[in-house]
């Protein structure tokens, strides 16, 4: 949440919460007389569904919308033009399998149509952007879907301002630290849900010790980070049903708890050292890759882990700008991939080595009467 205030001239000023992915827009109370002149402008902007203000901060941000029921944030910036290029090539392809510029109708189609392999048709898709600044972006996407029942889920995704990277909770440790960070977050978060436990009657308490194995087992991927605030999100560990409990969470930590655990890219990252973090790059999955040849056809392609050795991804081409999905597996370097939406007498295959942040190797058609080589490195 920040606070809007609104001003005129000679007139009375009033302080409004407003979410970080709202509109800002400026309202006055007049001691005198409306001017009429306001009145048409702010017709236009809250009756046109496809109207969206671009917000202030380090990137500009516009939103795409579908109603009012699917936002989607888009990512500019004339001197940063690299980074936000990337951060829009990778939620686009992750979230929407359609690059902008490449849609028939709106973002939302391939979202709306495909659901992305998953059960049921979503029915709200927004976000929420939490920090917008010179070292971090930080923003989480809400998905409700329904078919006999509704339920949602929220994704988090942070990025390097300085270089468009998706920047992983790991990668702002030392590699003892982030042990060390882990047991202590587990640990605080799983006693401050006995205490809430205590509150509940005996089923209920039954019911949520899999929400303390769940933060046993934790990736810690539903992170977001404002200002020096680490934010875990606990909300993905809960069934629906457990949700309606009324269960405080232990979400929030402040950087100075663990900062002797954190290197000198993290400490920059929650303000507490000033190292160049344009040149801290992730080494963890997923990120984007990019053909190394630049041209209309270029490949772009995300790589995205899974579970153990199964891996997933997708691509496409800038030219068509349609996200074509893979999965398959990593096994030591060994990069193995299909596409899984196409018929199986033409589905492609990926045969490559992946090592070193780069994947090299050959798509194929099955028989592998067309071979097209490809060499992708993480930009």
């Amino acid at each position: 949440m920040y606070k809007i205030k609104g001003e005129c001239d000679n007139q009375q000023i009033h302080t409004y919460d407003v979410t970080d992915n709202a509109i800002p827009v400026y309202l006055c109370y007049m001691t005198s007389k409306i001017r009429l002149s306001f009145l048409p402008l702010m017709f236009v902007l809250f009756m046109h569904p496809a109207i969206s203000l671009a917000q202030a901060g380090y990137f500009q941000v516009t939103t795409e919308q579908s109603g009012s029921a699917f936002k989607f944030p888009v990512f500019s910036a004339a001197s940063h033009a690299g980074a936000a290029l990337k951060i829009n090539r990778f939620l686009q392809l992750m979230e929407l399998q359609v690059l902008k510029g490449h849609e028939k109708s709106h973002l939302f189609e391939y979202l709306t149509t495909g659901n992305g392999g998953i059960k049921g048709t979503t029915v709200l898709y927004q976000y929420t952007l939490y920090s917008n600044n010179s070292k971090m972006v930080s923003l989480g996407i809400r998905q409700n879907k329904c078919d006999e029942n509704c339920f949602n889920e929220i994704k988090y995704y942070n990025f390097n301002s300085g270089n468009g990277d998706l920047v992983h909770l790991k990668d702002l440790f030392t590699a003892d630290g982030y042990n060390q960070f882990f047991n202590y977050v587990t640990n605080k978060r799983m006693a401050s849900l006995d205490k809430e436990m205590l509150k509940l009657d005996e089923p209920s308490r039954a019911v949520l010790e899999g929400v303390k194995e769940c933060y046993k087992e934790s990736s810690l991927n539903d992170f977001y980070i404002k200002d020096n605030w680490l934010y875990i999100d606990g909300e993905n560990c809960f069934y629906n049903t457990q949700k309606d409990q009324v269960v405080k969470r232990l979400d929030k930590f402040a950087a100075t708890e663990f900062q002797q655990h954190l290197n000198d890219y993290g400490k920059s990252f929650f303000g507490l050292g000033n190292a160049d973090i344009s040149a801290f790059r992730s080494n963890q999955l997923p990120q984007l890759f990019e053909e190394t040849t630049v041209s209309d056809s270029m490949l772009v392609f995300v790589l995205i882990p899974y579970y153990m050795e199964d891996m997933k991804a997708v691509y496409t081409r800038i030219n068509k700008g349609v996200g074509i999905k893979m999965e398959g597996r990593l096994k030591g370097t060994e990069l193995y991939l299909a596409e899984y939406e196409t018929p199986v007498s033409e589905t492609p295959y990926l045969n490559a080595v992946y090592e070193n942040l780069r994947i090299a190797g050959v798509i194929s058609d099955r028989l592998k009467v067309v071979q097209v080589p490809i060499n992708l490195i993480k930009k």
